[in-house]
This record gives C-alpha cells, sequence and structure tokens, in this order.
C-alpha cells in the first residue's frame, strides 16, 4: 500500500506540472503538440465555448479520473500497483516533454 501512496503522490505532483508547464509553454509562444487535445480543443470551440483554458481543466479533470481508477484497483483488487506504475511511467515520459518544451521557450 506504500507503494501505491508514493506512486499516486508522484502522479499528482506530475499532473500539477503537466498543467503548470502546459500553461506556461502556450502563454509564452508555444503550441500543444498533442493531437488528442487538439482535437479536445477545437471541439469545444466549435460547440460553442470561448473560455481559453477549459480544454486543460477537463483534460487534468480526467487525468484525475484515472488516477482515482488506479487507486481503486490499487486499494481493493491488489493490482493497482502495476496500474500506478504504468501511469508513473507514461506521465514521466510526458513530462520529460514538458520539461524540454519549457526549456526551449525560455532560451
Amino acid at each position: 500500500m506504500k507503494i501505491a501512496i508514493g506512486l499516486t503522490l508522484w502522479i499528482v505532483l506530475m499532473q500539477l506540472y503537466d498543467f503548470w508547464s502546459t500553461y506556461f509553454v502556450l502563454t509564452h509562444g508555444g503550441r500543444e503538440m498533442n493531437p488528442v487535445l487538439l482535437r479536445l480543443q477545437d471541439f469545444l470551440l466549435r460547440l460553442g465555448f470561448r473560455w481559453k483554458w477549459l480544454w486543460l481543466v477537463i483534460a487534468k479533470t480526467w487525468a484525475i479520473l484515472v488516477l482515482s481508477m488506479g487507486w481503486y484497483f490499487s486499494a481493493w483488487a491488489g493490482d493497482g500497483v502495476y496500474v500506478l506504475g504504468v501511469l508513473a511511467g507514461f506521465y514521466g515520459y510526458v513530462m520529460l516533454g514538458n520539461y524540454r518544451a519549457v526549456k526551449e521557450v525560455r532560451k
């Protein structure tokens, strides 16, 4: 269970960094590279939603729901540690890309 708690906290911290780094890069002239998020942004604009950051809030909310499912499986099924480990690895890869993008924008 301690591993699940540690992985969950790590993923939450990565989510916070993901939100901040995405916001930072986009407000400094960068652009979103994730095609899924670009489609979500376009879809929301076509529906008439004009708040610029709604797509990012929806994406982070979805990520929290996925994290909650990983936590649930960890607490009740025992296999959730593997789910959380995969999520941590995936978000680590995403954060590496975000770190590089922030570094590029700061040049």
